[in-house]
């Protein structure tokens, strides 16, 4: 069906604010007599307090209060799943991000001050920074207090999930294999980058409450926990959402502690608080993506079949809990891939450590067991002789498919859709045989063998080496200084539950208010964080009302003005929040039909809105307008051809009661094209007549179900699929690799906003290639050894190849107009498609991420010793400066 506005290319509706410097991020918010907030962090990853004397602190001018978790008048932990999360650590720390006591004062340098007058006696203790070690610790290395269920108990120390799935038999199925592959697997800490750290403003409110406005991904989990913290009720805790510089997940947690902490200093001051993080604090406090230590086992027959997968997954949780018993759920319904396998036994377990805990990231659970995934279905194509697209077009699941959940899939499946789209586009069946064979002949002291580009190479010839190939005969060779330089390509592909599915609750809800004047207002439970969740879901309101977009206004989340619609995460966002929009418009709309039918006397079912017009559907007979006293519409002729210029047609609900002697019958014969009255006309005469120009919409996910001692159930309402297609150079003598093409194809359902959904796959490529290649958040004994970007490295436009995106639309049933989800789809398969085309230009595979130089090259990580770069130039520069004050005399 074709639309006006769903699938075109639209301005974002947030674009100009961002580009013109006038949208108001968090730390853009002052009012007068604010104080300014900081955090004392502990000084070890693992100790206990003894003592906390903030005396000092507060007798320095400037300092208006102190507090410590003693001050805390509610509760003292939150946690979305486990409450166990500090505020402020009372008796222990658990990593070196932990918050010990709040300073407000009447400046930030004054605040700084006061931190460091404040004394903490602590006594150090057993630091456990490794996730298997972990498991083994004894009582003393127990970070939190065990479970009283009866799993808690069984599980290993420091365990506190263990998700699972049994499927079919597994002797049965590895009695039936042929041979068995069995590999380890590690992916890293990964931190967020988002460019805008994390800021609040708190302000006291009427009534004994609290408003706090700052860069919030889920306002109102976090509301929850700053009202249990201050003993207050909900409808006294309002949050609101400013223009968010970037999430990607990352601002969840993290600033639910910050809006505590600043809304206790609100409270206690009486005057506003402002807490704004340096680039330091960030990355020292924020929690980061799961690493995982991965073991997977699978048998397979000769033909390439899968008979049986064994995988156990260890993900480090970090000091807390956070949302790793929701991040594992998903590993665990997706561990196996899009692929059929009759016996699947897998378990995944979240372990605590001293390390930053860790939670949401884009992929949510997703980019780890898909590296492994991918990289065993390479091995295994390799194994039984056949190349990787082949093998995953033979196990690939189709409609009908049942999972290693159980689940039977029963909407449109389209993972060899995108297959094919994604290969025949990179041409990968011709590339991938050239450089395969070229790597393998010329055992790294070649040409990069670079393919003349044909693509019609027979399919059955892939490993035939018996068969001639005029790609290889053309390959001229190269200068001597190019001969280490290898070109490979390797594609990965999935499938991934769209929303929350069967972890929680999924509903939301969207409302549309019409304008007198005919502009419109939006506004959502769900959160922008730069996604374009407001772009998405003006485009569907103005996509109902028949409207432009230049009159809609999607305001930014208010916990005190929508219902709380859950968080956004999970890629709900469209799908979700969309769905509620659709449904909010469409009650606006009916009655605006309803108005016009009245108005025109024309049957509603003749009526629509397009183009900002209220017109008729279809030629109909003559419809009866009125003119004559009382309040007209005036239509000018160029809308219709039949009304002279300026003539007044009164509206009328009833005409056959109409005084004969006061008003004039008009007969006009209305056509296709024919506008009856502008939008602004029709919502002013709805005003008049006393309808509701507000609508509420309210979406719910189909049902889903799981069985938390099987793993078994309808795990996810509907599912996404993507393949990419990664081109790489890897140069063999320093290990360094570069990403020259990648083709990245996914099924959306439909394509609210096409530039919107490919922002969302080229910013999932690249952000995609940093995890594969780049991106490290590492740890000497729980102690981060980057904390700045200038040794964190992520990837810069020049890092960033030319993106081949596609899109491709298979209309799901329950998204809004079929849309489903992309945001967090897009990022999930570049890591391994990069690896597995590093295995294609080398012969040699990396089953630890990320594959940067050292890996490469070396086949282990280097670490600094030392302080970093940064570090020792801010003491250079403290150095010189003190040299120059004696120089000159100064003290």
């Amino acid at each position: 069906m074709k639309h006006d506005i769903i699938g075109t290319t639209q301005r974002r509706v947030d674009a100009w604010g961002k580009v013109t410097g006038r949208a108001k991020f968090a730390e853009d918010y002052n009012v007068a007599h604010q104080l300014y907030g900081k955090v004392l962090r502990s000084k070890y990853p693992h100790a206990r307090i003894l003592r906390i004397d903030t005396s000092k602190a507060e007798q320095l001018p400037g300092v208006e209060a102190v507090l410590t978790a003693k001050d805390i008048p509610g509760s003292k932990v939150f946690g979305i799943v486990v409450k166990n999360q500090a505020i402020l650590a009372q008796d222990r720390v658990r990593y070196l991000g932990d918050g010990v006591a709040l300073v407000a004062a009447a400046s930030r340098e004054i605040a700084g001050q006061a931190l460091s007058l404040i004394e903490v006696e602590y006594e150090p203790l057993p630091v456990v920074s490794d996730p298997e070690e972990a498991m083994k610790a004894a009582a003393e290395g127990q970070l939190h207090q065990r479970s009283n269920s009866a799993e808690g108990d069984l599980l290993p120390p420091n365990t506190f999930v263990h998700h699972e799935v049994r499927k079919g038999d597994m002797e049965k199925g590895f009695a039936e294999a042929d041979f068995t592959i069995e590999r380890k697997f590690k992916t890293q800490f990964i931190e967020h980058s988002y460019i805008e750290p994390e800021a609040v403003l708190a302000e006291p409110a009427e009534h004994g409450g609290v408003k706090i406005t700052g860069s919030i991904q889920n306002l109102f989990s976090s509301r929850r926990s700053v009202a249990a913290a201050l003993n207050l009720d909900l409808n006294k805790v309002q949050l609101i959402q400013s223009t968010l510089g970037g999430s990607f997940g990352g601002k969840d947690e993290v600033m639910t502690s910050m809006c505590c902490r600043a809304a206790l200093l609100a409270l206690k001051t009486g005057k506003p608080v402002k807490m704004v993080n340096t680039r330091e604090e960030s990355m020292l406090e924020s929690y980061k993506r799961h690493p995982y230590t991965m073991y997977y086992k699978w048998g397979v027959r000769n033909d390439g079949s899968i008979t049986a997968m064994e995988q156990r997954c260890i993900a480090d949780a970090g000091a807390y809990a956070s949302m790793s018993p929701f991040v594992t759920w998903r590993s665990v319904v997706q561990a196996t891939g899009p692929y059929y396998c009759e016996n699947v036994k897998t378990d995944v377990y979240a372990v605590y450590t001293n390390n930053n805990y860790t939670g949401a990231m884009r992929g949510f659970g997703s980019p780890q067991v898909n590296f492994a995934i991918e990289s065993m279905m390479d091995e295994l194509a390799e194994k039984v002789g056949k190349n990787p697209l082949e093998i995953r077009l033979q196990n690939g699941f189709e409609r009908g498919a049942v999972t290693a959940t159980g689940q039977k899939l029963e909407h449109n499946v389209s993972l060899k859709e995108v297959l094919t789209k994604a290969t025949d586009a990179a041409d990968f069946w011709n590339k991938w045989k050239t450089y395969r064979r070229c790597h393998s002949e010329t055992r790294f002291s070649g040409s990069p063998c670079l393919p003349a580009g044909r693509k019609n190479l027979e399919r059955s010839s892939i490993l035939d080496s018996s068969v001639a190939d005029p790609v290889l005969s053309k390959v001229e060779a190269l200068p001597q200084n190019d001969m280490a330089k290898r070109r490979g390509i390797g594609l990965a592909c999935s499938y991934r539950g769209v929303s929350l599915g069967a972890e929680g609750t999924d509903a939301t809800g969207t409302i549309v208010s019409v304008q007198t004047d005919g502009s419109v207002i939006v506004s959502s439970g769900i959160t922008d964080m730069g996604q374009g969740a407001q772009s998405s879901m003006s485009n569907i309101v103005a996509e109902v009302l028949g409207i432009s977009l230049e009159r809609i206004q999607c305001l930014n989340t208010n916990t005190s003005r929508v219902p709380d619609g859950g968080p956004t995460v999970a890629s709900r966002g469209t799908i979700m929040g969309g769905s509620a929009a659709k449904r909010a418009a469409e009650v606006v709309r009916a009655t605006l039909l309803d108005v016009g039918s009245r108005m025109t006397g024309v049957a509603v079912e003749e009526l629509d809105i397009k183009d900002g017009y209220l017109v008729q559907r279809q030629t109909s007979p003559p419809a009866p307008l009125l003119r004559g006293e009382g309040r007209s519409l005036r239509v000018p002729a160029e809308k219709n051809e039949n009304i002279e210029s300026g003539e007044e047609l009164a509206p009328d609900f009833s005409p056959g009661k109409v005084n004969p002697n006061k008003h004039k019958r008009t007969v006009l014969t209305v056509s296709t094209t024919d506008r009856l009255a502008s939008f602004a006309e029709l919502a002013d005469e709805a005003f008049r007549r006393g309808k509701p120009l507000y609508g509420f919409g309210w979406f719910k996910s189909p049902k889903t179900s799981w069985n938390e001692e099987t793993g078994q159930g309808e795990a996810y309402f509907t599912f996404v699929y993507g393949c990419n297609v990664a081109e790489v150079e890897v140069d063999t003598e320093t290990g360094k690799v570069d990403v020259v093409n990648f083709t990245s194809v996914h099924d959306v359902g439909t394509a609210i906003s096409r530039s919107g959904v490919l922002g969302q796959m080229y910013g999932g490529v690249a952000m995609g290639l940093g995890y594969g290649l780049l991106e490290e958040f590492d740890f000497e004994d729980s102690v981060p050894k980057q904390l700045n970007f200038d040794e964190y490295l992520i990837p810069t436009s020049m890092d960033v190849p030319p993106i081949n995106a596609i899109i491709v639309e298979n209309e799901d049933p329950v998204g809004p107009f079929g849309a489903k989800s992309i945001g967090e789809p897009a990022n999930e398969l570049a890591a391994p498609a990069i690896v597995n085309a590093m295995y294609n230009a080398t012969g040699k595979r990396v089953y630890e991420l990320p594959a940067n130089l050292e890996r490469v090259l070396l086949g282990h990580k280097l670490t600094r010793e030392g302080e970093r770069g940064s570090a020792l130039k801010e003491k250079e520069e403290t150095w010189t400066d003190a040299s120059c004050k004696i120089r000159h005399g100064v003290e």
